[in-house]
This record gives structure tokens, sequence and C-alpha cells, in this order.
């Protein structure tokens, strides 16, 4: 049984797509599950001085969108606990970063009866050190419905520097 040159010919093109397919670049973009650290650019509003919700973060990351859940737990002067979701959908995207727009909305309790809803809006950057490690910065306008004693008040505040995050993914 004889080999037709077109067979080989065939033969060394499906090798060689293959083999550009390995060798052809990745991008750094982790997808998946990821946990970490990152704050809201919100604070609880009931002394005045923004502290920010922030904890322990987990990241599912869908490629065109990526949801945050942050869980923290504040214990000292006053003890604190806050949770918070994001939603982020990513605008633009290349091998080592993207760009996406969203927003957030969590609540904190400190303890005295004083629940405060955050909400916030803006624009994430995040930049993958790696294939699975990524730092992250958000800016945007936050919101603070604080519920106290005194009665029902709101704040609003406007990040020029924002806040950081880590996530490594799995």
């Amino acid at each position: 049984m004889t080999t037709s040159k077109p067979t080989y010919f065939i033969g060394f093109l499906a090798a060689a797509a293959a083999l550009l397919m390995f060798l052809a670049p990745r991008p750094l973009h982790a997808e998946g599950i990821g946990i970490g650290a990152q704050a809201m650019l919100t604070g609880p509003g009931d002394t005045g001085l923004p502290t920010t919700l922030s904890g322990v973060s987990f990241t599912y990351d869908a490629a065109t969108f990526y949801v945050d859940g942050i869980l923290g737990l504040t214990s000292g002067f006053s003890d604190q606990f806050g949770i918070g979701g994001q939603f982020w959908y990513v605008m633009h995207a290349s091998d080592s970063a993207d760009l996406s727009v969203g927003g957030g909305l969590g609540i904190a309790d400190d303890g005295d009866d004083d629940t405060d809803i955050h909400l916030q809006g803006g624009v994430k950057i995040r930049l993958f050190l790696a294939s699975n490690v990524a730092l992250s910065s958000v800016i945007g306008v936050s919101f603070i419905f604080d519920d106290d004693e005194t009665g029902q008040d709101v704040f609003v505040g406007g990040q020029s520097l924002g806040s950081m995050g880590i996530t490594y993914f799995f």
C-alpha cells in the first residue's frame, strides 16, 4: 500500500497547526474559583470615618464576567460583621490585565443594632502577575445607608484612590 503526497501534506499541516496552537501565546487570565482579600469602597458610616468593609474574598470568574463575595469580621473596640457581593462585567481584556465595570452591595453590623447598607459602582482593573495571581484596584462612587439610634443617615463618597485586592485562582 502506498501513501499519496496529499496525505503527507495534510498530516504535515495538522502537525504544524497543533504545534502552533501549543506555542501560541496564551493570556495570563485565570478563570474559575479564586480566594483572596478585597475591600469595598465604603465604610460602616456610624462613626463618620470610613473604615472599609473588607475581608476574605471568594471569586468566581467566568471570563466575560466575575462575581466577588466578601466576608469581614472585626473584633476590638467594637465587634463588626460585614458581608458583601460584587458583580463585574469585563469590558476589555489583554494578555495580563482586564478592565471591568460593575458594582456591589454590602451589609455591615457593628453589634449595637446599627446596620449599614453599602452600595458602590465603579471601574475595576485587574493585573495578572502570573496565570493564577491577580492584583486588583477599584475606583468609583459609594453610598452608605446608615440606620442607627438617631435615625436614617445617608453618606455619599467617592474614592479617588479606591481599594486594592489580591486573588489566587485554583
